[in-house]
């Protein structure tokens, strides 16, 4: 004969319930909030190591350039969109750099003809700078992020804190490997 205790349990209280529920919402929360962020540096890491490459490149491609320019052409000292600067190269090559929609193009052409072109990333904010110095002969070329402006609204500030600030200096020696 089996004996049953009259106080036995088989269920849990609502009590219970709402407790297990309102835990389990508390750790789904912190764990959404805690995926956004980790999202957020990641967006925000990956922006700077883009801007990281595109300085990079830049700066690669921008030496050899002017270093194995017969002649230089600046175009304005501070470009707004359009061409910048005009190498002449070895063999008939032109290099141009060109300003769009605030990144910088290079195009390499021969004869009229487009051989290769290259676009790099840069915030539409960041200003260039392309002078000639003379003794030696050199171009520099200067690529920065501006300040940032109070009187602007606060999404503008907003948005130019979360920009990856570039601040690239570039002097190269023109005809440096002219044969």
């Amino acid at each position: 004969m089996s004996r049953h205790r009259i106080g036995a349990r088989q269920g849990v209280s609502l009590t219970e319930l709402l407790v297990l529920m309102s835990s389990c919402t508390l750790i789904l929360s912190m764990s959404g909030m805690l995926l956004s962020r980790v999202m957020r540096i990641e967006a925000d890491s990956r922006s700077f190591v883009d801007a990281e490459r595109s300085c990079s490149r830049l700066d690669h491609q921008f030496r050899s350039d002017v270093h194995e320019a017969t002649s230089v052409d600046t175009k304005s000292a501070r470009p707004g969109d359009g061409e910048f600067l005009l190498l002449q190269l070895p063999e008939d090559r032109t290099v141009a750099y060109a300003r769009s929609n605030g990144n910088i193009r290079r195009t390499i052409s021969r004869e009229g003809m487009v051989l290769a072109r290259d676009e790099l990333a840069f915030q539409p904010s960041c200003q260039i700078e392309v002078r000639e110095e003379m003794s030696p002969k050199r171009v520099v070329l200067s690529v920065t992020s501006p300040a940032l402006d109070q009187t602007n609204s606060k999404a503008k500030q907003l948005q130019s804190l979360r920009a990856v600030p570039v601040g690239l200096l570039i002097e190269a020696c023109a005809g440096r490997n002219a044969h």
